[in-house]
């Protein structure tokens, strides 16, 4: 009998596909990292960072003119089973990536940039879901991490490379902090830039662990940060295990204090098993470090709270100290000082900020940020070449455009970082204001 070839065509076809899909799946199955290799990923980074680009010196720009230059910065981290220094597309995953930077640069010409990724406002074109400009870029422990910053001159048709810097972070090389001036592996351009950790933040850690009572065990938590910590949660382990009553909810810890927190009845308060005591375990508060929130001690006595040992000192100024100190003491909006009653006009406003180094050194140049806070809108910077110990300077930014309404305005001295100071806690000052309509 001779068979349908309708049907014999069919059944080629779906052999055919079958054949395919089932090729395909092996070489995914084979080209796929293992089981093995597939590292789960932390629960905490090891360090929070910001990546600056203070200026670059454009040492041949490809033109007979100025070059109209475009820069972009990237952060990446290395995926699992690939190559330790992998650069290409299905090797990485983007945690960031600048905006175009543009600007026009004759040959041998320094172009001051002063960006901060991923915090510098509209500085960033993407941002991965774990990378903020309040916490920057967290970094794993065991894991590797690319960047670079890359530079072309435009012509009207068609882009010519003039290099990159570019870098590796990790763990064997102190994930590349530090201030940094490179040449661009073609050597057509330098750059001056920073990989710095963050400052601002608060730092939980539980230091005592004592009974109160007969049934209730209480805890001591110090926030040896920069700033303040909202609230979180404390629980109390015994022998490894969460009993009733385990987690109890702290109001919050300002920089500097010691919060104590008690729970409630415990079935056993004794010395014949191991406490732990665990901070922040649902990772509601960011901190400077992520590896210090837990407490173990062998057994646990009844009776008055032990003694709680002194979180890390803040510092203040001392007239013999020797070191500047900035810090910002009055934002005043057209010539007063706002009292969010009509204190600005809806469009353009001049507004003052006033600077003063209450340290006993002198400070070298430093960049002044303004911004509109609640918007997250960069207003302006300005630069100021030093100030005596002692001294105060007012900078006039005029042309500060402003909408009608209420909004917050942030400055920020030694924005970029550049003045090693006494105390770092206080170079930030914000004022309401309130704009009319303009007349």
């Amino acid at each position: 009998m001779n068979a349908n070839p309708h049907r014999l065509r069919s059944q080629y076809r779906f052999r055919v596909v079958w054949s395919a899909l089932l090729a395909l799946a092996l070489l995914a199955s084979a080209l796929a990292p293992s089981a093995s290799v597939q590292a789960q990923q932390p629960i905490d980074p090891v360090k929070h960072v910001f990546f600056s680009l203070d200026h670059v010196v454009i040492h041949n720009n490809l033109d007979q003119d100025a070059g109209e230059i475009r820069m972009t910065v990237r952060v990446w981290r290395i995926n699992d089973g690939c190559p330790s220094d992998a650069t290409s597309f299905d090797c990485i995953t983007d945690l960031m990536r600048s905006s175009k930077i543009d600007f026009r640069a004759n040959d041998g010409e320094t172009v001051n940039l002063g960006i901060s990724f991923p915090d510098t406002p509209g500085a960033t074109d993407y941002r991965g879901p774990d990378v903020g400009p309040s916490f920057g870029i967290p970094l794993y422990p065991g894991r590797r991490y690319g960047w670079e910053i890359s530079a072309v001159e435009r012509d009207f048709i068609w882009s010519r490379s003039l290099g990159r810097v570019s870098g590796i972070m990790h763990a064997e090389n102190d994930w590349g902090l530090g201030v940094h001036d490179d040449h661009a592996d073609t050597g057509h351009f330098s750059a001056h830039y920073a990989i710095q950790p963050i400052k601002w933040a608060p730092n939980l850690k539980p230091v005592a662990l004592d009974a109160e009572g007969t049934s209730s065990v209480c805890v001591s938590v110090a926030n040896d940060g920069t700033t303040s910590a909202g609230p979180f949660g404390v629980t109390v382990l015994v022998d490894g295990s969460a009993g009733p009553n385990a987690t109890v909810e702290s109001d919050g810890a300002d920089a500097g204090t010691t919060a104590r927190v008690c729970t409630g009845p415990f079935e056993v308060v004794d010395a014949q098993h191991r406490w732990s005591v665990v901070v922040d375990d649902q990772r509601k508060i960011v901190e400077l470090d992520e590896y210090d929130n837990r407490l173990d001690r062998e057994g646990l006595g009844a009776g008055p709270a032990s003694p709680v040992p002194s979180p890390m000192p803040m510092p203040s100024p001392k007239p013999n100290a020797s070191l500047p100190d900035l810090t910002i003491t009055a934002i005043e909006i057209n010539g007063r000082v706002p009292d969010g009653k009509d204190d600005c006009k809806d469009g353009k406003n001049t507004v003052a900020v006033t600077v003063k180094n209450v340290g006993a050194a002198d400070a070298g140049s430093f960049v002044v940020h303004l911004s509109e806070d609640k918007a997250d809108v960069a207003l302006g910077d300005k630069k100021v070449d030093g100030l005596k110990a002692g001294q105060d300077r007012e900078l006039r930014f005029d042309g500060v455009r402003l909408k009608k309404g209420t909004q917050t305005l942030e400055a920020f001295v030694d924005s970029k970082e550049s003045v090693a100071e006494l105390n770092e806690a206080n170079n930030r000052l914000s004022v309401a204001s309130s704009c009319k309509d303009d007349d």
